[in-house]
Order: structure tokens, then C-alpha cells, then sequence
């Protein structure tokens, strides 16, 4: 669990503290409402809590059946925010949306944040009618502007019924005021739509003020945060203004955006509106089909406070022909994207609700290894990327077998192994590792963990093919059971980092049928698509076979390379397994580099015209300077005469970083600009 930080030992800014200074719109709110809207207020920046929506009788001891898929996915993390909705069917039949939410709040003593959404049909319908009824409105087919005014004037039938199902919902809202919770209640929601009964209506702001004063002067709910929610962004901000209902009756403002249904997607001008809209108050993602992107949301949309996965988008398999599921609904919500999400210290879970966060508080830590499957960062202490301001913590780089680590890149440049830092900002370091000859460049290419670290495609029109991963030694089977007009219509391709000039092997095990063709390529892999490396080969047996070859990176100026495996040529079965890229020019860095710290027996520098060493004492006999890049080619190597303890080398260096070696002494690098 994170640290707990008080809001009494806060220190901040003026401006940042200003953003926990307003309170809840209810004068009256209970204190629970209170330290929610605080909590709200300051978390902006800091992270985002996650949440899912779950509907009637889903409860099953301590989760719902949602909550339990979405742990399925996310490695057993519970959503930070339980939501549900009031309404859908008639209010007598929901006592088990409040039961579920005393126990969860009783069962994590109250480390919860609730929503509820009022989610009814218009008064003049029955109870029972459901979604269909209250949503199958227009803007050429509104639901009439005559009984929205009867809903409004007191005594009225449509004013009596619609009251009365107020009184039911209050009710049910006054059970979890007597238990202490706090609820983000989020009435009218979609309004700018005009599907709902309520959407797009000239006299909205009423409906909204007659509900507020209703719940907060007669029925003295005083647990609700108000929040004011729109959807369906096609027609802009346009709305925003003629149906917000003000400050005066508005806690928290946000949005329910449906990207990949809808065409929607997390757009900064949604954003945008919505935090200048806000005024200081918190915005949160209301509902959404496919989770927010958090690691690139957390830079580019910080303050947005929680998002909230709405029933039936968590998964694929589930309510998939149900009405927001039609035929042909695509996946929504990956495991990769549930990785990406509750992977990111960003991402606030239930274990994690802090409501004595202080603001600006909380800084985060982003590691990583470059290139990809080198090595990886160890964090003492480890908080998952998210640490108090101020934290002291060291980061060790430890490599993979037949890697070196060569320093630190990004915030922190640094060839010291372990790093000690503290945290007075965000962070974001990886650590660089250079391979030895012989050590395979490419991820996975045994294929042990699937297709990891691979692209495969038929995107050719007219190409068709699958993939399985076969047999104890993990060989990947490709079937391909259409052609297009070319061989590379069917891809396998992995992107790779070489160092130019140097000189490198390829092989890999092949069989298939007697029509399976295979070209096996190294380039470019945009642009011109020039090739390092190309070679065709028609199986004639299924009998594996090794194929073998060498290339020299003669590229310098290309942005990106890659491997690929065409086989779109013929349809047939291939097998491929042991795929292996590996350096085989250069010499390899020195035993021992990984330390990287600067020798007290000797130094080099840089001079106007060359490099400058001095040694500690005398040598009584002759040895060498060493000079390497950091993927262990030697650049050039320096004599050093018995009996002499400094020298100069008139040599012209090239650009970047290199690693000098005297004997069996610590390496020194030297950043050569």
C-alpha cells in the first residue's frame, strides 16, 4: 500500500493548495462527503483512479462478477471506484445495489469511492420499461418540451409521479447517508445527447435545481457530490454552456467517452473544455468503453481524477449480443490494455486510496532498458513507479546474459551501478546495455512467450493466414491459406537496433510443405526499404533445416530497421524456430565494465587535439590504452612506454560516448561531444 500522507503536513505552493480549498456545493455536507471532494481535489496530477460499473444481483461475497473478470485481467487489483446505476427497473427491486455497496464499505473499512448514477425513465412510462424507453429519443424526435413543463409545476400528475420516484431513489441514497458513504451522484447524465428524455431540453438547468434542492433542503441527503456528466462529443462544446447548471449546484464535472464505439476517442479539447469549464473543480472520465491510454494520459491529461469502464466493455465474451453489444462488436479492452493499465503506478487501485494525499505530494519514477530485453531495473525501495516527494531510493541495472551495462540515459546520466537518488520530480531513466558477440539481438526468438517482441499481418488484399506456437520447443507454426498479388502480403517482422559498419550473423531453423516459400530480409522498414540482407528459399522437404547467413550494417542514415519473414507467396504450412541475430565483428567490451567508475590509478581526458592519460605510477613494462564504443568495437588502442606515467595522442575521435581501458584497471567513459 502507498504511504498514507497527512493533508495537515502538506507543503506546497499557494496555487496548489488553493485547488483543496473548495467545498462540496451542500453547505451541510457530512464529513465523509467533505474528505472525498478533498481527496478529489488534490489527487488531480497525481494519479487516476480506476473503476467499474456493475449492475443488479451481480454481488457475490466481496466482488461482483465484473469486478472479478476485470481482476482476472488487471493481476488481481480491485477497481478503486464502485459504480452502479439507480434506475433501469422499478426502484423497489434495487435494495441489493445498497446492500452491495455497505458491505464493500464495511469490508474495506471504507477505503472506497462510490458512484451512482440516476438512470430512470420519464415519468409518464412505466417503471419497468427500461432503457429502451428513456433513450429512444431524438433531436428531430425529442421527448416533449410540454412535459418537461409538467414535471416542473408542483401538483401536476407527471410533477407527483416524478417525484415520487425521486423519493424512492432519496431513499435509498439516505441508507448510505446513514451508513457514513459518501456517493459521486451523477443525475441526467449525457445530457448533450438527445436520446434521453432529459437531453438536449431548454429547461434542463431546472430539472437538475429541482432535483438538488429537493434531495438537499427536504430529504437532507447530504452525502452527494453533484456531477454534471456529458457524452457524445460529435457536436462540440456547443451544449455546455446552455445546460450546465452552475457552480451553485456542481461538485465535479465530467465526461463519458466511448472511444472506439462511437468514433469518439480522448481528445485534448474534451479535455480542455471541461477543465476550463471546472474552475478549479475535479473532472473525471465517467464512463468509458476502452480504457484511457494512462501512460500517455497521465502526461498529456493529468488531471483528469478517475475513469470509469462501463458494464459489459470490460470483456469481449460477455453480454456480447445484448443491446451495446450488436453483431460484430469488436474487442474493447485487451489483456495488453489491462496490462498497460493497471501495470501503470499512475493507476490508482482500491488497496491504494489515499484520502489524506496531499497535493503535488506524489511523484513518479519511470524505468526501463534500452534496448528492449537487455537487461532490467530494480528499484530499493520499490513502489511500484509511484513514490512521497522527497524519497530516496536506488536504482540498480542488472543485464541479461551476454549484455553489459554500459550507464544511465534520460533525467539522470550517470555510470554509477547501483544509482542513489532522491525524488523531488518525476523521473524518467533507463538503462543502456551493450550486447558481446554472439548474444542474440532479437526478443523472443525461441518463440517461448508466444509472439511477444513479433508483428505478423495479412494485410494484403486477398492474403489469409494464423499462427500457433507447436511442440515442447516452442516452434512457430504459420498457416497461410491466401495469397495476394505480393510475397510480403504475409509478415513476420521484429524491429532491431544495429550499429553501422559492424558486421553481424543470422540464422534460424525452417521447414514447412513443398509449396511454402519463405524471403527472409534485414532493412529499412519504411521509406525506401533498402535491404542488408535478402534471400529466398522454396521448401522442399519438411526436414528442418538451419539457415545461415552474415550482413555489415551499411545503412548509418536509416531511422528504423527491422527482420521480416515474407511468406505470402504460396499457400502452405512453415515452421519457424531459433531465429538469432548476433554481432560477430568488433572486440568485446572488457571483464569488469559493468562497474564504470572512474579509476584513482589513472585518467584520460579529451584535449583540443586528442586524449590525454596519466597513470598513478610507472609501468614497468609496456601496455595499452584501449578505446571502445559502447558495443564493445575498439576504436582505437594507445601505447603506453614502461617507465612513463602521462602521454598524449593526437587522434581525430568521432562523436558520442566511449569506453577507455587501461590494462586490468576500472573503465572510464568519455562523452565526446
Amino acid at each position: 500500500m502507498r504511504p498514507f500522507l497527512s493533508i495537515l503536513a502538506a507543503v506546497g505552493t499557494a496555487a496548489q493548495l488553493a485547488a483543496a480549498t473548495l467545498a462540496p456545493v451542500n453547505p451541510n455536507a457530512t464529513a465523509g462527503a467533505k474528505q472525498l471532494y478533498t481527496y478529489l481535489q488534490n489527487l488531480g496530477g497525481q494519479g487516476i483512479l480506476s473503476g467499474q460499473l456493475s449492475m443488479l444481483n451481480e454481488a457475490t461475497d466481496d466482488t461482483t462478477s465484473r469486478e472479478r473478470y476485470q481482476m482476472s485481467k488487471n493481476g488481481g487489483k480491485m477497481p478503486a471506484v464502485y459504480a452502479s446505476n439507480l434506475g433501469d427497473w422499478p426502484m423497489k427491486y434495487q435494495d441489493s445495489i445498497i446492500h452491495t455497496i455497505e458491505h464493500k464499505w464495511k469490508k474495506a473499512n471504507g477505503q472506497l469511492v462510490v458512484m451512482l448514477c440516476w438512470h430512470t425513465v420519464q415519468p409518464d412510462a412505466p417503471e419497468d420499461s427500461g432503457y429502451a424507453a428513456m433513450s429512444h429519443f431524438s433531436a428531430t424526435a425529442p421527448y416533449p418540451t410540454a412535459k418537461i413543463d409538467s414535471i416542473l409545476k408542483p401538483g401536476t400528475a407527471l410533477n407527483i409521479e416524478h417525484m415520487k420516484r425521486l423519493t424512492v431513489a432519496g431513499n435509498y441514497l439516505k441508507q448510505l447517508d446513514s451508513a457514513g458513504i459518501p456517493v459521486i451522484w451523477r443525475p441526467y447524465h449525457e445530457n448533450n445527447g438527445a436520446f434521453f428524455w432529459w437531453g438536449q431540453q431548454p429547461r434542463f438547468k431546472e430539472l437538475w435545481q429541482q432535483m438538488y434542492d429537493y434531495y438537499t433542503n427536504d430529504l437532507k441527503l447530504n452525502n452527494l457530490l453533484w456531477t454534471y456528466s456529458m457524452c457524445w462529443f460529435g457536436d462540440g462544446d456547443r451544449w455546455i454552456d446552455s445546460l450546465y447548471p452552475g457552480h451553485k449546484y456542481v461538485d465535479v464535472l465530467g465526461a463519458d467517452i466511448y472511444a472506439g464505439s462511437y468514433g469518439q476517442d480522448y481528445q485534448p479539447w474534451i479535455y480542455g473544455t471541461l477543465l476550463s469549464k471546472a474552475e478549479g473543480r475535479p473532472i473525471g472520465i465517467t464512463e468509458n468503453g476502452t480504457m484511457p491510454d494512462v501512460a500517455k494520459l497521465k502526461y498529456t491529461q493529468p488531471k483528469w481524477t478517475f475513469f470509469c469502464t462501463w458494464w459489459g466493455y470490460e470483456v469481449d465474451t460477455m453480454w456480447k449480443n445484448a443491446y451495446y453489444h450488436p453483431a460484430g462488436y469488436s474487442l474493447q479492452n485487451s489483456d495488453a490494455l489491462y496490462k498497460s493499465v493497471y501495470g501503470d503506478p499512475y493507476t490508482i487501485t482500491r488497496d491504494e486510496i489515499d484520502f489524506g494525499i496531499a497535493p503535488d505530494s506524489h511523484v513518479f519514477l519511470s524505468t526501463g532498458v534500452s534496448p528492449t530485453g537487455s537487461g532490467r531495473v530494480t528499484a530499493t525501495p520499490d513502489s511500484n513507479g509511484r513514490y512521497s516527494k522527497g524519497q530516496k531510493l536506488a536504482l540498480t541495472a542488472i543485464p541479461a546474459d551476454g549484455w553489459v551495462f554500459t550507464g544511465w540515459q534520460g533525467d539522470t546520466a550517470s555510470l554509477v551501478n547501483p544509482l542513489p537518488m532522491t525524488l523531488d520530480g518525476d523521473r524518467s531513466i533507463r538503462a543502456q546495455f551493450a550486447a558481446r558477440k554472439g548474444t542474440n539481438l532479437l526478443l523472443n526468438g525461441k518463440f517461448s512467450d508466444s509472439l511477444t517482441g513479433w508483428g505478423f499481418s495479412a494485410w494484403e488484399p486477398g492474403a489469409a493466414a494464423s499462427t500457433g506456437i507447436e511442440g515442447a520447443d516452442s516452434t512457430l507454426h504459420i498457416q497461410v491459406t491466401g495469397t495476394g498479388a505480393d510475397p510480403w502480403g504475409v509478415q513476420l517482422t521484429q524491429g532491431i537496433v544495429l550499429d553501422s559498419s559492424v558486421t553481424y550473423s543470422l540464422s534460424y531453423d525452417v521447414h514447412g510443405d513443398a509449396k511454402s516459400v519463405l524471403t527472409c530480409a534485414v532493412g529499412e522498414s519504411s521509406g525506401k526499404y533498402r535491404k542488408l540482407f535478402s534471400q529466398t528459399d522454396t521448401l522442399a522437404s519438411s526436414a528442418v533445416r538451419t539457415v545461415t547467413g552474415t550482413f555489415t550494417d551499411t545503412l548509418p542514415s536509416a531511422s528504423a530497421l527491422r527482420l521480416e519473414f515474407s511468406v505470402g507467396a504460396q499457400k502452405g504450412d512453415l515452421y519457424l524456430d531459433n531465429i538469432k541475430i548476433a554481432r560477430i565483428s568488433g572486440s568485446d567490451i572488457p571483464s569488469g565494465i559493468a562497474k564504470l567508475t572512474r579509476s584513482g590509478n589513472w585518467n584520460i581526458q579529451r584535449t583540443a587535439g586528442g586524449l590525454r592519460w596519466s597513470l598513478g605510477q610507472a609501468l614497468t613494462s609496456a601496455s595499452s590504452i584501449g578505446l571502445y564504443g559502447l558495443d564493445g568495437r575498439e576504436v582505437a588502442r594507445i601505447v603506453v612506454p614502461a617507465g612513463q606515467t602521462t602521454g598524449s595522442l593526437n587522434l581525430e575521435l568521432p562523436t558520442g560516448v566511449l569506453l577507455a581501458r587501461q590494462g586490468n584497471a576500472s573503465a572510464i567513459r568519455l562523452t565526446l561531444p
